[in-house]
């Protein structure tokens, strides 16, 4: 079973949608998902063919953009990802996860510059396994999470 490191979704509200984009960063690849009224669209792209990775912060959100050679023009993407008005801290943690992903995929980097991204891998992990186990609730473990790969971000990748 594939690892969720981190879940990001658009603000429906400010979309003016009532389906959001989902962006969720697994540990094999990423899966993307979006729907409209008739049809529900999801595709996952293997890290190693994601070329670019852009974020536009403004002042309160932000918009990601996705780059990849691996998308082919469907009825729900046209050879890229982009999903507006998501949280700041998400877009940032998005971001930093995807180019840590994309360098251990890719074979770029020492082994030892991987090793914080095997840490955070282990802890969400952990955090996973204590949520079955009922020891934290859903809203602790995800808080848990956020905090975490902010600590991590912030101190840019030094755990």
């Amino acid at each position: 079973m594939a690892l969720e490191l981190y879940n990001l979704k658009g603000n429906r509200s400010l979309n003016f949608s009532i389906f959001f984009k989902e962006l969720c960063i697994l540990d094999q690849h990423l899966k993307f998902k979006t729907r409209n009224y008739i049809h529900k669209f999801e595709t996952s792209i293997p890290y190693s063919q994601i070329a670019a990775i852009y974020i536009t912060e403004g002042m309160f959100f932000a918009k990601i953009e996705i780059l990849s050679s691996g998308l082919v023009e469907k009825k729900g993407i046209r050879g890229e990802i982009l999903i507006k008005y998501v949280p700041k801290r998400g877009a940032k943690i998005t971001k930093f996860l995807i180019e840590e992903k994309m360098r251990e995929f890719q074979g770029q980097g020492k082994p030892s510059d991987l090793e914080h991204l095997q840490k955070i891998e282990k802890y969400i992990k952990h955090l996973n396994d204590n949520f079955k186990a009922k020891k934290i609730t859903l809203k602790e473990m995800f808080d848990r999470r956020e905090r975490f790969l902010s600590k991590v971000i912030k101190n840019r990748g030094r755990i």
